[in-house]
């Protein structure tokens, strides 16, 4: 659910969390403050949704955002997971940024 979603704010390359109902959307962004966005080589969607499929998670790369579709039927046990798990991606992709000296 949204609320829960929201709390990856503290992450520090998420920079919004958009959508309603179950259709949501994580914006990612190089500066929190400024809301700039990561330039389009660094292709950071991709590389979270690559990380989140490692984890048994699919979402959909849209260049800066990772959208998620899920089913309706939904239980809190899975949000719980999906939220565990898209943060767990995103540490590692924030992991491997500043790995690669692009953070």
């Amino acid at each position: 659910r949204q609320e829960q979603l929201r709390t990856l704010l503290d992450l520090p390359i998420v920079g919004d969390i958009r959508g309603q109902g179950f259709m949501m959307c994580v914006v990612n962004v190089m500066n929190k403050q400024t809301k700039e966005f990561f330039p389009p080589e660094v292709n950071i969607g991709k590389r979270i949704s690559n990380r989140a499929e490692e984890l048994g998670l699919i979402v959909r790369p849209i260049v800066d955002l990772n959208v998620m579709s899920p089913p309706l039927t939904m239980t809190q046990d899975d949000v719980d997971c999906v939220v565990s798990s898209l943060r767990r991606a995103i540490e590692l992709t924030v992991d491997d940024l500043e790995r690669e000296g692009l953070m």
